[in-house]
This record gives C-alpha cells, sequence and structure tokens, in this order.
C-alpha cells in the first residue's frame, strides 16, 4: 500500500487527469439509438402518450367498467403457451411474494431495473422507488434460482410493484387509470384491466383493481378469470381499503362514519362479502385512521396488524394484532392485548416499529423479526441482517455505518426478500440535502440504487446492477446539475483513502454555464501555491472518451473515466488510469458542493 508522501504527489498528478474527464463527460453527447431500439422504444412511448390522453378524459357514467375483450391474434398462440408455466406456478404454488419489487415464479425471480431519471431524485420519506416521471421505460430481469444466471425479459412501460398473474405479469400504466399485461416471454399483453391492480389471489385467476370513476376516490373492483363479479360501491361508509388476499378471498376494512368504527370484511371468489367485526380503537386514537401493517396466514385462519399513526409525521402510537376466518360472521377478535403498547405507556412520542406475526406448526405468535425479514441490526444503520427463523443472520458487517466523518452515504434499504438460499437486496445510497427539508423532515437525494443478491453462508454477494443518479442507459449527465464550485472531500486510490483536510490540499472543480470549467489545486492554507488551470478535451475516436490535459511541460496524456454518481450535494468520479510503464489502476475521488 503507498505511504502518504507518495500517494500525495501522485494525486498531484492525477486529478487534473481525473478533472478533465468529468468535463467531456458533461459535453459528450447522446450515443445514437439503433433502429431496433427506436422502434421499440417509440412504440412504448406511444402506450405513454395514449396513457396520458386517456387521464385527461372522465366517464360519461358511473356505471361499472368492463375489461376489453382482446380478439386472439395467430401470433398470441405462442405467447399463451408461454403463459402456461406461470398458470402451472400457480396451481402448484410455487408463486411468492406477489405483489411486491422481486417475485419468484418458479425458479426464477422477476424484478424491475429502473430508469433512475423516472424516480424522485429527492425525498423525505427515505423511499426511492416512486416513480415520478413514467415517460421513462424500466427493464425487467429475471434471475434463475438454478444456474444464477440473469436475462433481460423486455423494456415495460408501466409503475410500482409486480403482479404475477396466470398469463403472465401485470404492471400499472403510467396514469394508473389501467393495468397492462406482459406475458413471460417479454411480449405486449395489451390492456389486462381498468383500474390500478392492488392484489392477486393464491391461485392467480381473481385480482383486485382500484377503479377510478370520479377523479377523487377510487372504488374497488374484484375481477375473476376476466369477468368483474363485484364492483365495491361503499354505500354507508366514506372509505373503504383493500390490503389483500388470503387464499382466494379478499380482505379488506371499510369505515361506519355514523358509529366512527372499521370493519373488517371478506368477500368470497362470487363476489359475496361478510362482515367479520369491528377493530377496537385504543383508548385516546379514536381519531387516527387505522392503517394495515401486515396480512398472513390462510381463510380457516388468517391474522392481521394494524397500526395507529399520528400527524403530518406520520409517528407510530399503538397498534393491534386480529384474528378471524374468512367468510365468518362475527369470527374477529384480539390475538394480542396491546393496551400498554402505546408510546404514551413507554413515555416516548412515538413507537419505532410493530412486531410481526410469524406461523408455525404450534400456531401464531409475535416476534421482532419473522422469517424471512431483512433489517438493519440498529434500525437505521448497522449491520444487514436477516431472520431465518432460529435467530438472526448477518449478511454484511457494517452494511448502513453510522455517520461520521468518513461516511460519504446514508444507506436505505428499499426492499428485499428471501427466496430459499438467496437474498435479494434494493437499498439506495443518499446524502443530505438539507436546502430541500421540509420543517423537522430530512430530505436526502439519491446517489446510487443498488441490487444484489446475497447467499447465507457465503462472504460473497453477486451485483445485479449499480444506478447511479448521474444518468442511465444512454443519457448524458445533466448539465445543469454540474454547473457551480466542488470541493474535494476524500478519495481513494488503490484500496487508500484520504481526506483533502488530513493532507491539507486544497482541490475545487468549477463549472461555468457556457460549459467551460476550472480546476484549481494547492496547499489548503497556503493561497499563494493555488494554480488555476483551465481544462479541454480532444475528439474522441473510441466509445471510452479519451481527454487529455496539459501538463506542466506541455504535454496531454489520454484517460478513460466515469461519472458515478451526482445528486444535489455531492459528485462521485472514477477514473482508470495507468502509471509505472503501464500498470492499471482505479481512482475514486468525491466532491461536495459549496456555497451558491
Amino acid at each position: 500500500m503507498a505511504d502518504k508522501t507518495s500517494l500525495r504527489k501522485f494525486r498531484m498528478i492525477l486529478m487534473p487527469v481525473l478533472l478533465i474527464g468529468v468535463l467531456s463527460l458533461c459535453l459528450a453527447g447522446c450515443k445514437k439509438e439503433n433502429s431496433q431500439d427506436a422502434e421499440h422504444l417509440d412504440k412504448l412511448r406511444k402506450t405513454i402518450e395514449d396513457a396520458k390522453s386517456r387521464s385527461q378524459e372522465k366517464p360519461e357514467t358511473d356505471e361499472p367498467v368492463k375489461a376489453d375483450v382482446k380478439e386472439e391474434k395467430p401470433e398470441e398462440a405462442g405467447n399463451k403457451t408461454a403463459a402456461g408455466d406461470f398458470a402451472k406456478a400457480f396451481t402448484d404454488g410455487e408463486v411468492e411474494n406477489n405483489g411486491s419489487y422481486f417475485v419468484r415464479v418458479g425458479n426464477k425471480v422477476y424484478y424491475r431495473v429502473y430508469n433512475v431519471r423516472a424516480l424522485e431524485r429527492t425525498s423525505i420519506s427515505q423511499f426511492f422507488l416512486d416513480e415520478k416521471d413514467a415517460s421513462f421505460p424500466s427493464e425487467l430481469y429475471c434471475y434463475d434460482l438454478k444456474t444464477d444466471e440473469t436475462e433481460k425479459v423486455c423494456d415495460v412501460a408501466g409503475q410500482g410493484k409486480l403482479y404475477a398473474v396466470a398469463e403472465g405479469f401485470c404492471l400499472r400504466s403510467p396514469d394508473s387509470f389501467q393495468t397492462l399485461l406482459i406475458y413471460p416471454d417479454g411480449s405486449d399483453g395489451g390492456i389486462y384491466g381498468e383500474g390500478a391492480i392492488e392484489c392477486v389471489s393464491k391461485d392467480g385467476r381473481s385480482a383486485c383493481f382500484a377503479v377510478y370513476q370520479d377523479g377523487v376516490r377510487p372504488k374497488h373492483a374484484l375481477y375473476r378469470d376476466g369477468e368483474e363479479v363485484r364492483l365495491f360501491s361503499e354505500e354507508g361508509s366514506d372509505y373503504l381499503d383493500v390490503e389483500g388476499f388470503v387464499g382466494n378471498d379478499l380482505i379488506g376494512m371499510k369505515y361506519h362514519e355514523e358509529d366512527n368504527e372499521y370493519a373488517v370484511f371478506s368477500c368470497d371468489e362470487n363476489g359475496n362479502d361478510t362482515e367479520l367485526g369491528i377493530i377496537p380503537t385504543p383508548e385516546g386514537f379514536a381519531y387516527m385512521t387505522p392503517e394495515w401493517e401486515q396480512l398472513t396466514g390462510d381463510p380457516s385462519r388468517f391474522y392481521f396488524m394494524i397500526g395507529f399513526y399520528e400527524g403530518s409525521g406520520h409517528f407510530l402510537q399503538s397498534w393491534e394484532c386480529m384474528e378471524a376466518v374468512a367468510n365468518q360472521a362475527g369470527s374477529l377478535k384480539i390475538f394480542h392485548d396491546s393496551a400498554n403498547d402505546t408510546a404514551v405507556a413507554y413515555g416516548e412520542e412515538y413507537i419505532d416499529r410493530v412486531p410481526r406475526i410469524f406461523l408455525s406448526d404450534a400456531g401464531a405468535g409475535l416476534t421482532p423479526y419473522a422469517t424471512g425479514d431483512v433489517f438493519l441490526s440498529e434500525v437505521s444503520h448497522g449491520d444487514l441482517q436477516y431472520c431465518d427463523g432460529n435467530g438472526y443472520q448477518t449478511l454484511e458487517k457494517n452494511y448502513s455505518p453510522e455517520k461520521d466523518e468518513w461516511t460519504r452515504y446514508d444507506t436505505f434499504l428499499q426492499d428485499a426478500a428471501v427466496f430459499g438460499d438467496k437474498i435479494f437486496v434494493i437499498s439506495a445510497d443518499v446524502n443530505r440535502d438539507e436546502p430541500a427539508d421540509v420543517g423537522w423532515r430530512w430530505a436526502y437525494d439519491l446517489h446510487w440504487l443498488n441490487y444484489d443478491v446475497y447467499t447465507p453462508g457465503s462472504k460473497d454477494k453477486k451485483v445485479l446492477t449499480m444506478l447511479n443518479s448521474a444518468g442511465w442507459g444512454d443519457a448524458v449527465t445533466d448539465e445543469k446539475r454540474l454547473i457551480g464550485t466542488w470541493d474535494l472531500y476524500s478519495y481513494e486510490v488503490e484500496g487508500t483513502y484520504g481526506t483533502s483536510e488530513d493532507d491539507g490540499v486544497y482541490e475545487q472543480l468549477i463549472f461555468n454555464g457556457d460549459g467551460s470549467a476550472t480546476y484549481i489545486h494547492g496547499a489548503k492554507d497556503v493561497s499563494s501555491s493555488r494554480k488555476e488551470r483551465k481544462l479541454h478535451r480532444v475528439p474522441a475516436d473510441s466509445e471510452d472518451i479519451p481527454v487529455c490535459f496539459e501538463t506542466e511541460d506541455g504535454e496531454e496524456q489520454p484517460l478513460h473515466f466515469d461519472i458515478w454518481a451526482l445528486s444535489h450535494g455531492q459528485l462521485d468520479v472514477g477514473v482508470s488510469y495507468t502509471y509505472d510503464g503501464g500498470i492499471p489502476g482505479m481512482y475514486h475521488g468525491w466532491y461536495f458542493k459549496g456555497e451558491e
């Protein structure tokens, strides 16, 4: 490992090279799409535009909206044959985690790789998987659990979680007014149903949709084998919420305004609903709306957890755990008495989280984490762990470090799922964006979005993909976000870390609105030692844009680079270089945005 002195000398030579690379990426244009990709993207964009047009139209009637019946074309026969694999998976009970970001169908796990330009770059919720701009298609991938191989299925124009049905996969349309079908081979299945899909039954034949007919509150429509069997009109209630299925029975909640009560109901596959009982409200929390936390079990006995939250900060105050039998009136009862499990009883402003329900041969119980849960050991930071049913196992030590001078990001878990001996995780590396704070709620900028697969007991993890916030695919870096002054904070060279503060080195990059840039380098406390250098590039002769810089003696040298991530307040740059007679290496620099 290089010592500090040689490292500093190396950095004084390398940093100008690094920064010219940054500039050239700013000036570089997008690659041209080939004709096949352009044709496919045009089709996706047309789907999006059609959806946007529909969202401006208001229905002229309150009659139930029926799903379109497509006339079968000869070429669709192959698609339906492929869909037979999905139907068989439902029959065999080989569909797991349906209606989520990772869904297993047979021996394959499906997930979407987002176009980061569609995601919200800044969030106060610490969650970044909500698509704010559906005009950028994502990619559907599958991971084979038998071979550990990953394959792209297709590009998709849709949003939200993935839902497997007997025919293939469903996604909400970009405007959430319809649900789109994707056949298992990636071909377009057209409109699966009117409204936004909410949940799917165990056999894959029933689904519930949120149908927007008055433009304010959705009605919930239950479909079976493509036919509507029930449209919940909310008569006698001004609120209705659907949570999911236990087996093939739909479970939801109604609000009885006259009595200020919330009732749990079930609805069978024929559309017949039964009120199971009234949810007890903890003393002092009658003004709070109960929210679903977990639903598990089967029609013969199912369990659910609800939470009571307060204020715009959504502070958890209390919870209730209930049990019931589907389609049996009056079967709802308390599973666990939580009268003392309140924030007030604990002397706190809020409760960190609700417990989890677990099922075993001995019956149901409550635990901090249930089998298959993936979490951080210290709630907001620490080791990445999961519950295997016998205890907690560590997947990666210090996965999300507690914030200190060396911590460049906060890491927030976005979603995780366990299938057999494979654990799939999506996480977001973020940094604080104080100007975007909303009152006391902190705002964060998305820096990286990471997709990883862990195998318990193995020290290695498989990186599925890493998306950075500088751009995606053929996108050029957003030049407007580069404009301003960037100060070097820290760096890594061949596994050796250092900071500008420790080295006493002053390094700064200034991007101007006209596309020019200036690099300033010198001793941190000796302003007279600082030198300015204008940056430029030479024409590229390969896909990796070689750039040059003017050294002290006037010589020029090539460089290959990449902007790894760019958010509101932080810039990451990676540079591959050669030194000492052609030995390859990698330099990684972190810059923070200076005062405007």
